[in-house]
């Protein structure tokens, strides 16, 4: 090799290396810089220049108006997390802001690699979840390896959820089979709601049951467009903590198909009632139970005045009635049992009636006599605070309050009690 060829090459070794070298120093640059960009942001942001109490409750209001977002890039709480390294790292400081959410199935892609990472940055902070859809039993594991996190559970059962001819369901009734939950100790709210297309939801009596089990300290439960499938549940439950229990179909009373006869529930003071409990199933409720119940709500199209004395009287310390599509006549007879006896409901303090729309032709013309005379014996005897009055249709002018009525009762609303009519153009 030439001395020359010799010189080039170790000159070119050299230039390498200076390259390197400036190379090296260009990044140290770099870096240096994106750490005083950082710290100028830090300055100018006046986010950061807060106390991160302050800061913390600005991004606490940021959140949406939804009670349970669904977790997705472009929306809060992740979208703080590409705005800046500062506000990334306030975020991640907010356990509150990721303690709510909801998971639609079937669930986005990439969700079960994200949803153990946005668990781990609640902290073991108090968790509110909705899941709606057929559910993913891989991401249901995911959140009961959290249940003693959980304070509010909201399970949704679309119309997607339909049972196909010979199809076998196992997979939706026992949505948690890979990995049941072992303790939901935490949770204070339990709502289940089905489909209004056909009311059915992936439970069965058994699993209601299970689940309120796990949940010793379980304070409200509400089973919204429900029709239970009873598959031989062989145990009741006594729940020392439930106070309140709500069964609903539509906007009113509904729904059970029989898990009120396996629960004992002796601290009850809400209930509104499933609508297919007989006279003598809620005589065995009540002698279980004994609850303390303060609001009754229920459908009485079917009942008579022999039933609702015998809630009246299983109820003494009633505070709020609240009754959908009782009879006429069965109405009148509260009336007078509200005039001539004290002793019913004397802490009555809200009084609901949803008039039916059938049957109308047995509304007399005492109806509204008899009404307003209760109301104001009741208001002189127990000061009765409240009553509304409401329909889904609009009353005949036949049927409507006369004009005497309507003067008592706005004699009655002079004296202090509220009266609200939602009867058509009274």
């Amino acid at each position: 090799m030439s001395s020359a060829e010799e010189e080039l090459r170790t000159r070119l070794i050299e230039l390498d290396n200076e390259i390197d070298a400036q190379k090296t120093v260009l990044l140290n640059l770099e870096h240096e810089k994106c750490l005083v960009q950082r710290r100028l942001n830090a300055v100018l942001d006046p986010i950061t220049r807060l106390p991160l109490e302050i800061s913390s409750l600005i991004f606490m209001m940021l959140q949406p108006r939804d009670p349970f977002p669904i977790p997705r890039p472009n929306k809060m709480p992740m979208v703080l997390l590409n705005v800046c390294n500062s506000w990334s790292n306030i975020a991640l400081s907010i356990p509150a802001l990721w303690t709510t959410f909801a998971i639609l199935f079937p669930c986005a892609k990439g969700l079960k690699d994200l949803l153990p990472v946005w668990l781990e940055r609640t902290r073991g902070q108090p968790l509110s979840v909705c899941l709606d859809g057929v559910f993913d039993h891989d991401v249901v594991d995911i959140i009961w390896k959290h249940g003693k996190q959980l304070k509010y559970l909201e399970i949704w059962a679309e119309d997607r959820i339909k049972k196909k001819a010979g199809a076998d369901d196992s997979r939706v009734m026992r949505f948690w089979e890979k990995m049941p939950p072992e303790d939901l100790s935490s949770l204070k709210v339990l709502k289940l709601c089905g489909s209004s297309w056909d009311r059915t939801l992936p439970f069965s009596i058994r699993h209601i049951v299970e689940l309120m089990n796990l949940a010793p300290n379980l304070n409200d439960c509400f089973l919204q467009e429900v029709r239970l499938a009873d598959d031989g549940c062989r145990a009741g439950l006594v729940h020392s903590k439930l106070r309140r229990l709500s069964f609903r179909r539509g906007n009113g009373p509904g729904g059970d198909n029989g898990l009120v006869h396996y629960l004992s529930l002796p601290a009850l003071e809400v209930l509104c009632m499933p609508d297919r409990l007989s006279t003598s199933e809620w005589d065995v409720f009540v002698e279980e139970s004994s609850p303390p119940l303060r609001e009754l709500e229920l459908l009485a199209s079917h009942s008579d005045f022999a039933f609702f004395k015998k809630c009246f009287e299983a109820t003494p310390d009633l505070e709020r009635f609240e009754v959908w599509s009782a009879k006429y006549p069965v109405l009148e007879e509260m009336f007078e049992a509200l005039m001539l006896s004290p002793d019913l409901l004397p802490n009555l303090s809200t009084l609901v009636i949803h008039l039916p729309n059938i049957e109308l032709f047995n509304m007399s013309n005492s109806f509204w006599k008899k009404l307003s005379t209760a109301l104001a014996i009741r208001r002189r005897r127990t000061g009765i605070r409240e009553f509304h009055c409401d329909s889904t249709f609009e009353l005949p002018p036949s049927k409507m309050p006369g004009l005497g009525i309507l003067d008592a009762l706005k004699e009655l609303r002079r004296d202090g009690m509220k009266i609200q009519l939602n009867i058509g153009a009274a």
